[in-house]
């Protein structure tokens, strides 16, 4: 009878306990770490940076450049000797423009 008491005592605890943690969880889930206020000003500042990004003509330069950069890379990965060359272009060097 003792054992079957301390069992009891003891499953009550767990219980007890796994329903604290899982109403913690949901209350943490529920309520935001952002208030939406802030949410929505935070989501503003994010819209306004991306639309000046792409609409700035330094990015068309980076860009521009990053896809020379990579045409580059894969020339240099393109050679069958293993010696590292890297290509000039005739009409324009290439690396003048990195």
């Amino acid at each position: 009878m003792f054992w079957n008491i301390t069992a009891a005592r003891l499953a009550f605890i767990i219980v007890f306990e796994h329903v604290i943690f899982f109403t913690i969880y949901l209350m943490q889930w529920l309520v935001p770490d952002v208030p939406k206020t802030i949410q929505n000003k935070i989501d503003h500042e994010r819209y306004i940076d991306q639309r000046e990004r792409w609409t700035s003509k330094t990015s068309e330069n980076h860009f521009r450049d990053a896809v020379i950069a990579s045409e580059v890379l894969s020339k240099i990965m393109q050679c069958s000797n293993g010696n590292i060359k890297v290509p000039v272009d005739d009409n324009s060097s290439i690396l003048s423009r990195l």
